[in-house]
Formats: structure tokens, C-alpha cells, sequence
């Protein structure tokens, strides 16, 4: 499972920071972190070439949350993800919340256009090698298994499963 990262912060979290005005002085995290919410980058070039590469995949945008997503291609594939939090990558600026902020932005945050998806073990390497050469970065962060349609996150060494949370466009959300 591979992923392509910037921060993912949720959308009350955004609306605060945005709410301070223009005037506000803001630290230079939070800075960067509203221009990456107000000048996202979707993923164009790396969908494109995987696109082209001719191997199986199963992808989604991680708009809604990356937990919420996975549970998608999980549900869809009729799979067991296994996401490794440890893996994933975690944006530099972050380190102004707390450890269960992170997380939550990590996980359940979304309006990102960063991608996710699933491949074949065989095709990493190949797929690593072409992101690499295109300097795109893609970072594998967990792995598919037969058994329940679940997603589970392994952290600290223990794996728990997933309450799928985030956004859905499709249930009444409140």
C-alpha cells in the first residue's frame, strides 16, 4: 500500500487557522500549512504514471481521510488492509499538536489530494524505481491480506482494527 503525503489536517482545525485573518501573526508552520490548504497539489503526474505502468491497482484520493479511504479500497477489494502508522508520512509542521492531534489529523483529516492504493508485493520495486527517476515521492505504509474486509492500524507494535470515520459523501454526516 503506497502513499503520497503532505499534511492532513481536518477541516475544524483549517477553518480555526483561517478564521485568525490575514493580519494574525502566524508561526511559520501554521503558515505553510495554510498555503498547502489554500494551494493544494493533486497528484496529476503520479496518477498518470501509475496509470501507465501496467500493473494492477487499486487507488483512491485521500480527500475524505486516509482511514475513511482505505476502508474504501478494503470494502471494494474485499481485502484486509493493514496500515502502518509509523509509515506514514507525517508532514514536519505537525509537530505543533499533540501526538493524539497528529493522529487525528493523520488519519481522519481530509480535502487532501494526496494519493492511496494497493499493488501486487512484485510490482513495488518497480513502481518505487519509476517514482524515484521521476522524483516523485511514494512511500509503502502497510499491506493487503486475504480474511475480513477491515482496515487495522498497527501502532507500537499492536494492531487494532479501524472505526471507519471521515467524511462520506454518501451517509447523512453531522
Amino acid at each position: 500500500m503506497e502513499e503520497l503525503k503532505e499534511p492532513n489536517l481536518d477541516k475544524e482545525y483549517r477553518q480555526e487557522l483561517l478564521e485568525k485573518g490575514r493580519d494574525y501573526p502566524y508561526c511559520e508552520q501554521e503558515t505553510l500549512l495554510i498555503v498547502q490548504h489554500q494551494q493544494p497539489k493533486p497528484q496529476i503526474h503520479a496518477g498518470r504514471m501509475l496509470a501507465e505502468l501496467n500493473c494492477r491497482i487499486a487507488l483512491n484520493d485521500i480527500s475524505d481521510g486516509i482511514a475513511s479511504e482505505a476502508y474504501e479500497i478494503a470494502k471494494a477489494s474485499a481485502k484486509k488492509l493493514i496500515l502502518d502508522y509509523e509509515k506514514i508520512p507525517k508532514h514536519p509542521a505537525l509537530q505543533l499538536f499533540s501526538r493524539r492531534e497528529i493522529e487525528q489529523f493523520v488519519l481522519y483529516g481530509g480535502e487532501d489530494f494526496q494519493l492511496l492504493g494497493c499493488l501486487p508485493q512484485p510490482n513495488w520495486a518497480y513502481v518505487k524505481t519509476k517514482f524515484d527517476e521521476a522524483n516523485i515521492p511514494i512511500t509503502q505504509i502497510g499491506y493487503v491480506e486475504d480474511g475480513e474486509t477491515d482496515v487495522y492500524i498497527m501502532k507500537n507494535g499492536a494492531m487494532e482494527k479501524e472505526h471507519t470515520r471521515g467524511y462520506n459523501h454518501f451517509k447523512e454526516n453531522k
